[in-house]
């Protein structure tokens, strides 16, 4: 099932390098992105399907959706849980 994904607009962030470091309100330790984390953080800016952000990112990487799509499940879920990112009902 497709979900839509979006930032939670009060995550303070800033690249550093290759990395995003970034600050979930409410959490007083940063939580560190990079590698394809950096680059799904950079896709999430504007709401998008986990769908769509799997086949991108499986583009960038030449590498197989469905591999994506679990790894992406996962990720994804850390984000929600930590309220950086939010799955839009």
């Amino acid at each position: 099932m497709t979900s839509r994904w979006s930032r939670n607009p009060e995550v303070l962030w800033r690249r550093c390098g290759e990395k995003i470091v970034m600050l979930v309100p409410g959490s007083a330790d940063p939580i560190v992105l990079e590698g394809s984390g950096e680059r799904a953080w950079e896709l999430l800016a504007d709401p998008i399907d986990s769908e769509d952000l799997a086949v991108g990112l499986a583009e960038l990487y030449d590498t197989d959706v469905r591999t994506v799509e679990q790894d992406l499940e996962s990720f994804l879920g850390e984000l929600e849980t930590v309220g950086a990112a939010a799955r839009e009902r």
